[in-house]
């Protein structure tokens, strides 16, 4: 009866080292995550995120409800609009980010778009008007790079805006009846 309990127990043991053994022998080319929670306790003042973006340095930066977050793995700096400062967001609901060439990022507002500079640390407005240098619609949802300096923003009731060379027009749908062209102003993505 011993020698049966103790060949069940070894049994076990090889059973169980084999079953350990073979789960990390699949495992060794798998990529392993660790997830960590970030919220107000740790500095974001909103948890609704609209976009995030790791740029080319490495900073995680986050488009929320209430502001611009850039995250340096261990602490969050914050870009909100003040109404006094023109070198600050133009709305604080931002709703998508987009990363140019020059390494600039675009936080895509409710009411225009605000352009962080890598190098100066400033960021510079685009705001809805009526002249070329403006945004034709206040809400830029989403931007996609089209090439050649030119991008294309879709914008929440206001279609497609192309912006070449810092001038910005909106995209008219062409009235030919085999161009079915947008059906509505309202874009949430431009790929």
């Amino acid at each position: 009866m011993k020698k049966t309990c103790l060949a069940v127990i070894l049994l076990s043991l090889n059973l169980f080292w084999a079953k350990y053994s073979f789960a990390i022998d699949n495992n060794i080319d798998k990529p392993f995550y660790n997830f960590h929670r970030l919220n107000e306790a740790h500095g974001l003042s909103n948890n609704v995120i609209n976009d995030i973006l790791q740029d080319r340095i490495g900073f995680i930066w986050i488009a929320t409800d209430d502001g611009l977050f850039r995250y340096d793995g261990a602490n969050f700096l914050e870009f909100k609009n003040d109404e006094g400062n023109e070198k600050s967001l133009p709305h604080n609901s931002v709703q998508a980010l987009y990363q140019d060439n020059e390494n600039n990022i675009w936080a895509l507002t409710d009411f225009g778009i605000g352009i962080f500079n890598q190098k100066t640390g400033e960021i510079s407005r685009i705001l809805p008007g009526d002249d070329l240098e403006n945004l034709p619609h206040k809400s830029a949802t989403s931007i996609c790079s089209g090439g050649n300096g030119v991008n294309y923003q879709g914008t929440f009731g206001g279609g497609v805006v192309v912006a070449d060379n810092g001038v910005f027009e909106k995209l008219i749908p062409k009235s030919d009846p085999d161009n079915i062209g947008l059906t509505n102003q309202l874009v949430t993505i431009v790929i």
